[in-house]
């Protein structure tokens, strides 16, 4: 039965990658080893290695000299769309992780506290009302504070 899963679970991956057109998966249980359909070249290393493979890509595999240059820039085009996708992808997730860590310094955290700072008898200058956060263990802390353009 276990299989069968893993079996599910590569027809699904392969589905998935317009590049499998170029390829051939013959051990459904792994797509993790690719043959070429123009030069019969086995290869490890999934459907990214194939479309390294098929651009003429050097380091991780020999390139194919059967490939058409159609589906050469296919593929090409392929491996540029994810590589920006993936930028975008961290992009925002590096947004969002700095917008949540700058709400939660606006909101304060269960450590910080609020004090009133008042004017001492010395006059230093120091006005009554206002705010500095403080940790729990009593030290001031830093507020960065965004400046609209």
């Amino acid at each position: 039965m276990g299989s069968s899963g893993a079996s599910n679970s590569a027809e699904v991956k392969k589905n998935n990658d317009i590049a499998w057109e170029w390829g051939k998966c013959r051990d459904p249980s792994s797509t993790l080893i690719v043959w070429c359909k123009f030069c019969e070249k086995k290869m490890c290393g999934g459907i990214n290695r194939l479309k390294e493979h098929l651009t003429h890509r050097k380091g991780n595999v020999l390139s194919c000299n059967k490939v058409p240059n159609e589906v050469r820039k296919k593929c090409e085009e392929l491996m540029l769309e994810k590589k920006w996708k993936k930028t975008q992808k961290q992009r925002i997730d590096f947004l969002f992780e700095n917008d949540a860590a700058l709400l939660s310094g606006e909101m304060g955290d269960d450590d910080e506290e609020e004090e009133d700072v008042i004017s001492g008898p010395s006059g230093d200058g120091t006005s009554s009302g206002h705010q500095v956060k403080r940790s729990s263990s009593g030290q001031p802390m830093l507020e960065a504070r965004l400046i609209p353009y």
